[in-house]
Order: C-alpha cells, then sequence, then structure tokens
C-alpha cells in the first residue's frame, strides 16, 4: 500500500495554517499597536504588539495601565517600538521590567520545527513501504 502523498497530511495543513497566522500578525503588527493590560491593585503587565516584536511588560499599574482590571488597545500606530522601550528605558521609575522578541525568532523555529516534522514524516513513510515491499 503506497502512503498518502505529503499534501493531504493534516500536519502539512496545520503547519501552512500556522505559518499563515503568524505571518499575518507580523504584517498586522507593522501599522498597529495592540496591546492586553491586566493592573492589579499593586502590578500590572501588558503584552504589546507593534513593529514585529512582542514586547513583555511589567510594573506599577500607574506607569502602565490606564484603568485597573482587563483591558485590549488597538488602535493605529502612532509610535514605534523603539521609541516605546526609550520611554520605558527613560522612565523616572525603575518599576518597568520589560523584555521584546522579535518575530523572526518565533518564525524561523516553527518553520524548522514544521519542516523537519514533514521531512521524518516522509522518511518514515518511505522507510514502512520498503519495509512492505521487501517482505513479500
Amino acid at each position: 500500500m503506497l502512503p498518502r502523498p505529503f499534501h493531504r497530511w493534516k500536519s502539512f495543513w496545520l503547519g501552512l495554517f500556522v505559518l499563515g497566522f503568524l505571518s499575518w500578525a507580523w504584517w498586522d503588527s507593522l501599522g498597529t499597536d495592540t496591546r492586553v493590560t491586566h493592573a492589579g491593585p499593586n502590578t500590572a503587565w501588558q503584552v504589546s504588539r507593534m513593529d514585529g516584536h512582542t514586547a513583555f511588560v511589567a510594573g506599577r499599574p500607574a506607569i502602565i495601565a490606564k484603568i485597573p482590571g482587563w483591558s485590549f488597545h488597538r488602535e493605529k500606530k502612532r509610535r514605534s517600538m523603539a521609541e516605546l522601550t526609550n520611554d520605558w528605558r527613560r522612565s523616572r521609575h525603575a518599576d518597568v521590567r520589560y523584555f521584546t522578541i522579535p518575530d523572526i525568532i518565533i518564525v524561523v523555529p516553527c518553520f524548522a520545527a514544521w519542516l523537519n516534522w514533514i521531512a521524518w514524516r516522509m522518511w518514515r513513510s518511505q522507510r514502512l513501504e520498503t519495509r512492505d515491499l521487501a517482505s513479500r
């Protein structure tokens, strides 16, 4: 029995969907600023997407959030990620901690893992096919 072609595998289409989503998220972040914020009584955190980067920020609520609780903001980009990180760095409050991850650091490992998975599945199916033909 011949193995199914790889374009019929669920893992192939799932990988394409994930890579398509990551590509869309990168493209969308170039023109918009999207933020999810949670502010408690003593601390606040925020996940922000813009300029092809994801930023994780934690600090005092007065610096990061304007309202207590959960909030979601999506707006046309007015500032760049570099300007925002410079503001956090120069903040007179040293209570802001942040780090940013460029999209390329997320996309390349996902793409490499997906390609390795597809290559392994193809190798395995060919090996099983060869073993089945040899046993006949």
